[in-house]
């Protein structure tokens, strides 16, 4: 049993020694591995607040996006009414344009049409007053030349 009891404070006397010149290895292995913690623990704050910021700068620039994708498509819109109330305008306007010149062109035509009637009506004239110079007039030839002369112009011309 004393062998027992001296082993036991063999035991005890190199627990305490390995503790004493092992401890301040240990601890500073501990501390070592603390700090280096600390640190990862720092560093994963650090990150995750960078994160946050990102998180809410990237929501901050989507609402931004989405309130700016808003505003142009009315400035699109708004620009497209006046560019079609603009075409509507000028297309009108073109319309008109195009019917006072057909309508001076009818005008035009109407009165070259008038004069080439009055034209054609002193050459038929003419030819009349040829005839009746030519030979003796009498009122039965008079009245058959006149009718020949309406024959010829036709109703619609005295008509207009």
């Amino acid at each position: 049993m004393v062998e027992l009891i001296v082993t036991a404070i063999n035991v005890f006397i190199l627990f305490f020694l390995i503790g004493y010149l092992v401890s301040d290895m240990l601890s500073g292995m501990l501390t070592k591995r603390q700090e280096r913690i600390a640190d990862d623990i720092n560093t994963a704050r650090m990150s995750k607040e960078e994160a946050l910021a990102l998180k809410n700068d990237y929501e901050h620039r989507l609402a931004d996006f989405e309130s700016e994708r808003a505003d142009i498509l009315e400035n699109t819109r708004r620009k497209a009414a006046q560019m079609e109330e603009r075409i509507l305008l000028d297309g009108q306007q073109e319309a008109d344009r195009v019917i006072a010149r057909a309508k001076r062109e009818a005008e035009l035509k109407k009165t070259k049409l008038k004069e080439d009637v009055r034209h054609d009506m002193i050459m038929a004239a003419s030819i009349t007053a040829c005839k009746l110079a030519a030979e003796t007039l009498d009122d039965k030839k008079q009245a058959v030349y006149i009718q020949e002369m309406l024959d010829e112009m036709g109703e619609s011309t005295w008509q207009n």
